[in-house]
């Protein structure tokens, strides 16, 4: 045994269990934030598809940090066989207030604000 190696062990641990937990807070706040705006963006023919967005809270899988946002939650009680899929899909269709793709577009343009999310909360 190397003298200190236990101590080492435990810093170790303690340090990686520390990241997992600041990944998913930074997580959660990104998918917070990609949430809000993709709901600027939901259509609003009857409102009702805003209302169903929704965030699931960031888990680890022993692999990675894992966080959901969408519509139609499988839990939800609005669900609609696939309206959310439909209304997201169909770019053809004209919405006076929102567009197709409001969920798509937003996480396309979010890259740099989830990075910089992520190690803001990952600084030691």
């Amino acid at each position: 045994m190397i003298f200190g190696e236990a101590s080492l062990i435990a810093s170790l641990k303690a340090s990686e269990k520390k990241l997992i937990s600041d990944a998913k807070t930074g997580m959660n706040k990104s998918t917070g934030e990609i949430q809000a705006e993709s709901v600027k963006d939901t259509p609003r023919d009857s409102g009702d598809l805003r209302k169903r967005s929704y965030t699931s809270k960031a888990e680890f899988d022993g692999k990675d940090v894992i966080g959901n946002v969408g519509y139609e939650s499988p839990e939800s009680k609005f669900t609609r066989d696939g309206y959310a899929i439909y209304v997201h899909e169909m770019t053809g269709n004209k919405h006076d207030i929102g567009k197709a793709k409001f969920l798509e577009d937003v996480v396309k343009k979010s890259g740099d604000m989830f990075l910089k999310t992520l190690q803001q909360e990952m600084r030691f």
